[in-house]
C-alpha cells in the first residue's frame, strides 16, 4: 500500500469494529442503516426534483439556470478530484468490513454523496428556508450513514460537506 492511501483514523482502529458489532448483533437496526444508505440519497433527488420544477413552472428562470448548473458543477468537481487523489476506503485500508455491500475500491474522498447533499441544501434555501434546512438535516444524516456502514472515512464526509457548502456560499450568494 503506497503511503498516498495510508489513512490513521481512530474512529476506524478503535470505534468501527464496535459499531460494526453492535450493528451485527442488531438485525433491526442494520436493516434500518441499510435503507436509510440507500433511501436517503433518493429523498435528497426527489426534492432536487422538487426545486427544478418549481423554478420552471414559477418562471424563475434564472435560479433554475442556476438549480441546474451548480450542482451540475460540484458533481463534476468532486469526481475529479476523488479520481485525482484516489484514497482507499477505509474496508481498504483497515482489517474491517463494510456493513452495506460495497467493493470499490478507491475514490473515497471526498464523500460525493454529502457534498452533493449539502449543495442541493444549499440551492433549497433558495426556495423554501424550510426546504434547505430539512434538506440540511438530511444531507447530515447521508453522511452519519456513510460513516456508521463503513464506507468513508470521517475527514471524506467533512471534506463533501466543506466543498459543499463553499460552492453554495459562492455561487447561490
Amino acid at each position: 500500500m503506497s503511503m498516498k492511501h495510508l489513512q490513521k483514523s481512530r474512529y476506524y482502529e478503535s470505534i468501527y469494529p464496535k459499531v460494526f458489532a453492535w450493528f451485527q448483533k442488531h438485525t433491526a437496526a442494520r436493516k434500518i442503516l441499510k435503507a436509510a444508505y440507500k433511501g436517503l440519497p433518493v429523498l435528497v433527488a426527489a426534492f432536487y426534483a422538487c426545486i427544478i420544477l418549481h423554478c420552471f413552472f414559477f418562471e424563475r428562470r434564472t435560479l433554475l439556470f442556476k438549480e441546474l448548473l451548480i450542482p451540475a458543477a460540484l458533481f463534476l468537481t468532486v469526481t475529479l478530484l476523488r479520481k485525482r487523489f484516489d484514497f482507499d476506503r477505509p474496508y481498504c485500508v483497515y482489517p474491517v468490513k463494510s456493513l452495506v455491500e460495497k467493493d470499490k475500491r478507491g475514490e473515497s474522498f471526498p464523500s460525493r454523496h454529502s457534498a452533493s447533499a449539502v449543495v442541493i441544501a444549499s440551492a433549497g434555501c433558495f426556495v423554501s428556508i424550510h426546504t434547505g434546512i430539512i434538506l440540511f438535516v438530511l444531507a447530515f444524516l447521508i453522511s452519519v450513514t456513510r460513516l456508521l456502514a463503513g464506507v468513508h472515512f470521517p475527514k471524506d464526509l467533512l471534506a463533501g460537506w466543506g466543498i459543499g457548502l463553499a460552492f453554495g456560499f459562492l455561487f447561490f450568494l
